[in-house]
């Protein structure tokens, strides 16, 4: 592993897993769990390498929601100060994410996409039942 990679162990206790039922949620849990916390990791290191690389002074660490198609996710990230003095936060930039916005492109394309489909309530089941969430 080089510096530009970050991983995640999933660890799964086989001998709790009598049905293939059993497996699967197990499985979807784990591998959810995972998805979000490497979603926080790749932020991070993200983050870092912004940070040094145009040598930003960071301001303040305040935390963000964000759902994402692995479901919710918390992470902290920095404010920092342009050059004209205006403040933003770098990462958010980076990857593309929208101020004040709590939900990521991915999400809000199939959330729209569920909407044209199936009436809200029916919707909002279905992101819910993919996301492994109550929203």
């Amino acid at each position: 592993m080089n510096n530009n990679t970050v991983s995640v162990t999933v660890f799964v206790d086989v001998d709790k897993l009598d049905s293939i039922d059993d497996i699967e949620r197990e499985i979807k849990e784990k591998t959810s769990a995972a998805a979000k916390e490497l979603v926080k990791k790749v932020f991070e290191a993200k983050e870092r390498k912004i940070l040094k690389e145009k040598r930003l002074t960071k301001k303040a660490k305040v935390l963000r929601h964000l759902i994402t198609v692995f479901g919710p996710v918390k992470f902290y990230r920095y404010k920092v100060k342009d050059s004209l003095g205006k403040f933003y936060y770098a990462l958010d930039r980076a990857v593309g994410l929208e101020p004040n916005c709590s939900f990521t492109p991915l999400f809000s394309e199939r959330a729209v996409y569920l909407t044209t489909m199936y009436p809200y309530r029916q919707a909002k089941d279905i992101l819910c039942y993919e996301i492994s969430d109550n929203l």
